[in-house]
């Protein structure tokens, strides 16, 4: 004997559409020209975040000069943020400007896991170089050539944030 019981049908799901990240993309800034060299320049925060590398943590900053001639270049910053174990060493350089950035000293409780609350919007005197390695992959390292462009790859990024000047 066969079961003929009636099933009910499972409501469908209801779809939304919903904005993606990609939905919110939009251009940073300028490419620097070849006009461009390395040196101090004003430029905002325009956005910050943490990425993990491995099993270190690595603050990112997308920064806009917005002072004199080449005002509107966007340009990449990368710094380590901690450890594989997770720890942001108080002093180490991340946490260095991150106390830069508020004008006083860290507390236990300030947000260093979102940078961008702590960045974003804010102006700063930063200095901008190339490279500090003489191949793309390694090689020798040194300060004084951030000075310099290596090859076609090379370009220009900020290395250090200098002082807070506006907020």
């Amino acid at each position: 004997m066969q079961n003929h019981t009636y099933r009910k049908p499972k409501p469908k799901t209801n779809l939304r559409l919903v904005p993606t990240k990609a939905d919110n993309l939009r251009l940073g800034g300028l490419a620097p020209s070849e006009e461009m060299q390395p040196g101090n320049y004003l430029a905002k925060c325009e956005t910050a975040w943490i990425e993990s590398v491995g099993k270190e943590h690595r603050a990112v900053f997308q920064w806009r000069v917005v002072d004199g001639k080449f005002d509107g270049v966007a340009l990449p910053q990368w710094v380590m943020v901690s450890n594989g174990g997770g720890i942001v060493s108080p002093t180490g350089r991340y946490a260095r400007y991150c106390a830069l950035a508020l004008g006083r000293p860290l507390n236990t409780d300030d947000p260093i896991g979102e940078p961008n609350q702590i960045f974003s919007g804010g102006v700063f005197q930063v200095f901008v170089g190339f490279r500090k390695t003489e191949r793309g992959r390694g090689g020798k390292f040194a300060d004084q050539l951030a000075l310099t462009r290596k090859d076609d790859a090379d370009y220009l990024r900020v290395h250090d944030i200098l002082s807070r000047e506006l907020w």
